[in-house]
């Protein structure tokens, strides 16, 4: 398969602590696709709060960068994507039924190639931008795979180390 003739868009979703950004930073260097960072992770730089105390302002504002960088030109992996949006509001903002609409509308127009989930595997470690509540990453999971097996998408779960994970992902491209 010639990699540059094809174009590849690739999301890769899971709860928190599970290894996205490890294995898209891993795939990202592997094929040469280009890495779309996560979201989150700036906005939280920026200082913007995304934890369990998150504002409807705060997730629409994610919402309005998370539509933007799929809108990347070319082969990308994306490290979260607007499944995840979708996960984070139906849990935190659930009688926000507009910003549901609002991710669901953006999400049935996504064309992702492909996506990647990843369930939790590894112990949940807190760095000061994710939770370390188990709970709640089990809840985010449980939603991410209820959007996933509803979604109509071509999607794959990936297991096992670092390592595995990325060979895995490549036979499936």
């Amino acid at each position: 398969m010639n990699k540059k003739s094809i174009m590849v868009k690739i999301a890769i979703t899971g709860s928190f602590g599970v290894g996205k950004t490890t294995l898209a930073n891993d795939l990202a260097k592997v094929t040469g696709y280009k890495l779309l960072h996560e979201v989150a992770r700036q906005m939280i730089k920026e200082g913007y709060r995304l934890d369990q105390n998150v504002t409807e302002e705060t997730e629409y504002e994610l919402l309005k960068r998370q539509e933007k960088l799929e809108k990347t030109k070319g082969s990308w992996i994306a490290d979260r994507c607007l499944i995840d949006c979708l996960a984070y509001v139906k849990i935190l903002l659930k009688k926000n039924v507009d910003l549901i609409k609002a991710i669901r509308d953006e999400l049935n127009k996504a064309e992702y190639d492909l996506i990647i989930y990843l369930k939790p595997e590894f112990p949940l470690k807190g760095d000061g931008a994710r939770s370390a509540v188990k709970k709640f990453q089990k809840d985010i999971d449980q939603m991410i795979e209820k959007i996933i097996r509803n979604s109509g998408m071509r999607w794959y779960r990936v297991s096992g180390s670092p390592i595995n994970r990325v060979n895995k992902v490549l036979k499936i491209i």
